[in-house]
């Protein structure tokens, strides 16, 4: 089902990115990035280092799963409303009101997906 989601959320993008709609798309970007990052494999003493002149330097990545994708999704999430409540704090309502609107885009794909 989160792979759904990830599919989801990247056709969602096609279509912000085609209205123009700049919050959606840099919401939708941020979200989709944080779970490529977290397929990337750690880089330690024991992983090749592969040259680009003689072959793709790409290694294999992490599979998540459903659980670790709406894990990481729901991060996301708490990350926005946490950063909302401080610049509300702060006496930044327009910022706050900006990422509370990216956290319930994202928390959208939690809850009805």
């Amino acid at each position: 089902m989160a792979v759904q989601i990830r599919e989801q959320m990247k056709l969602d993008l096609v279509k912000a990115m085609k209205a123009r709609q700049s919050a959606t798309v840099a919401t939708l970007r941020s979200a989709l990035a944080a779970i490529d990052n977290a397929e990337a494999v750690p880089i330690d003493e024991k992983t090749p280092m592969i040259p680009f002149v003689t072959q793709s330097p790409d290694v294999p990545r992490k599979v998540l799963s459903d659980a670790d994708i709406r894990q990481i999704l729901q991060k996301e999430v708490d990350e926005r409303i946490a950063a909302s409540a401080q610049y509300r704090d702060l006496g930044q309502p327009a910022e706050a009101e900006r990422l509370q609107s990216a956290a319930d885009l994202i928390n959208a794909y939690l809850n009805d997906r």
